[in-house]
């Protein structure tokens, strides 16, 4: 199984991304999510606590494909064996799945898809460290910057045009 990145500015911007994710756990994990025209790369910026994952913090990067998977991918992988897949010159644009998928614990907890209510925009630096520096941390903004908050239920949501932080 593998999926085919858009570009090599696609691959690059996945590589930096897992790259700045494995800062924060350098044993982790991602969990990847297809549609036919996007990947959706979770990554753990902070574990939660207890069965409802209290305080966890996700990472979210969405980077388009280059055609639809054979078939659908919803796989968590260790981050140093997909950075691997990355570096591989013959590989190009294909991500292939390693071949041992993981099972994190935060990869069972998933905010809703649908649902979000626009909270309105708020300057990074004018957020909790948390938030504001796992946003920092995986690239998607820098501290004046504009972001836009949402939340649906017991989910909060920091999106900037490069990628998205969720909380619990």
């Amino acid at each position: 199984m593998a999926v085919e990145l858009a570009d090599a500015e696609a691959a690059a911007d996945l590589r930096t991304y897992l790259e700045r994710a494995r800062r924060f756990d350098p044993e982790g994990a991602a969990r990847l999510q297809s549609t036919p025209t996007a990947l959706a790369v979770w990554t753990c910026a902070r574990p939660g606590s207890g069965l409802l994952g209290e305080g966890v913090v996700l990472g979210l990067r969405v980077l388009p494909l280059a055609a639809a998977p054979a078939a659908p991918v919803d796989e968590c992988h260790p981050i140093g064996a997909l950075l691997d897949r990355l570096a591989r010159p013959e590989n190009g644009t294909r991500l292939p799945m390693p071949p041992a998928p993981v099972s994190p614990p935060w990869a069972a907890i998933t905010p809703p898809r649908g649902g979000w209510t626009l909270e309105g925009a708020a300057r990074l630096g004018a957020l909790g460290d948390d938030i504001a520096g796992a946003v920092r941390a995986l690239g998607f903004a820098a501290a004046d910057d504009e972001v836009v908050l949402a939340s649906a239920g017991v989910w909060h949501r920091v999106s900037t045009r490069t990628g998205h932080v969720l909380t619990r």
